[in-house]
């Protein structure tokens, strides 16, 4: 196995996002890697007013509160195909920290950030050349 070719990921991708697709008729979302120097920059900013509270286990909800907004900064950058009620949805931080606080679509979202085969430059040229 050549270890640096399994491993190796492209950090430009990781940080700026790459587009996936997500749903039966094309939606697709623009995520950035779990762990990105912007993500562990804005948790660490967001978690220090709370530390001593969190730390103490005393707030899941405050906790899950700092999450959603930091991956919604920082994580889900951008969406393409979303519709409310038939109506196109454009993206924003507080529309993505609401979509985010929908369990099963925020691990969806976090499932895709937190593997490395997302962020692989060859593996998105190709996506890009099939899509």
């Amino acid at each position: 196995m050549d270890i640096t070719k399994v491993f190796s990921t492209d950090s430009e991708l990781e940080r700026k996002g790459v587009w996936v697709e997500i749903g039966a008729k094309g939606e697709t979302v623009r995520v950035a890697r779990m762990y990105n120097p912007e993500y562990s920059a804005a948790l660490r900013g967001s978690m220090q007013p709370y530390k001593r509270k969190v730390s103490g286990g005393r707030s899941n909800e405050d906790s899950l509160e700092i999450m959603i907004a930091v991956e919604a900064e920082t994580i889900l950058l951008d969406w393409r195909g979303f519709t409310e009620s038939g109506e196109e949805v454009k993206y924003s931080v507080e529309k993505a920290k609401q979509y985010l606080r929908l369990k099963d679509f925020r691990m969806l979202i976090l499932e895709i950030a937190g593997n490395m085969e997302t962020f692989k430059a060859q593996e998105v040229e190709e996506n890009e050349k099939n899509s």
